[in-house]
């Protein structure tokens, strides 16, 4: 279990991860509209991605020991080593939750937004999104374009 926090409340950065048997950390499958870049080498965190390390921690595949480490008070920096098409980034995001984000900017956004999905395929299992509005056509093939890029450079997805 993550650590207590002062007032129990824990949160996430907003991405879905997923495991993949031959690439080094966790694809990003999900990105939520409230993850928020704090600093670092990239402006924003992209479907494909694959997170590497969390502060320096080398990800491993323990789903719950790496959402400890992503898990936090709200509004904590963690960074995260991030790999986007065979090339290292270094990106430090704030924990926060869809309903303080909607808080703090006015903003709505549908329950069940916050948190995190973890699928153990390499393909991440549809998840219902409690009435979010879906990505338009154009967008999924943007998505799923950046994640061929991402695998294609570990040689997942080539024939032999």
């Amino acid at each position: 279990a993550p650590p207590a926090q002062a007032g129990g409340t824990l949160v996430g950065v907003g991405l879905g991860l997923s495991l993949h048997i031959s690439l080094p950390g966790m694809v990003v499958n999900e990105v939520a509209p409230w993850c928020q870049i704090h600093a670092g080498e990239l402006s924003r965190i992209e479907v494909g991605d694959i997170v590497k390390s969390v502060d320096g921690w080398q990800v491993t595949r323990d789903v719950e020991a790496v959402k400890k480490r992503l898990l936090g008070a709200p509004n904590t920096l963690v960074t995260l080593g991030i790999l986007r098409r065979g090339i290292d980034y270094s990106v430090t995001v704030v924990r926060n939750s869809s309903e303080r984000f909607a808080a703090a900017s006015g903003r709505t956004t549908p329950a069940g937004a916050d948190g995190f999905k973890y699928t153990s395929g390499a393909v991440p299992k549809p998840e219902s999104q409690g009435g979010t509005t879906s990505p338009t056509g154009v967008e999924l093939k943007r998505q799923l374009e950046e994640a061929r890029q991402a695998l294609a450079a570990f040689g997942v997805g080539r024939a032999p």
